[in-house]
């Protein structure tokens, strides 16, 4: 895993979103897991599994 960097936007209606770039390769996909987003608080673990769920749907062939 490569982190690219992070940045924030900011939407229409003030509302700010952490956005983390990251360069995955086929052979991240056991680390995903460890993943740690602490912009989330108390959903972390929602949004890890949502980011682990996105991997099969990434590299359909």
């Amino acid at each position: 895993m490569k982190f690219e960097g992070t940045f924030q936007y900011i939407g229409n209606h003030g509302i700010v979103f952490n956005v983390s770039q990251i360069t995955l390769i086929d052979s991240d996909r056991g680390r995903l897991s460890e993943l740690h987003f602490g912009e989330a608080r108390s959903a972390h673990y929602e949004v890890n599994r949502c980011t682990t769920g996105c991997w099969p749907r990434t590299f359909r062939a």
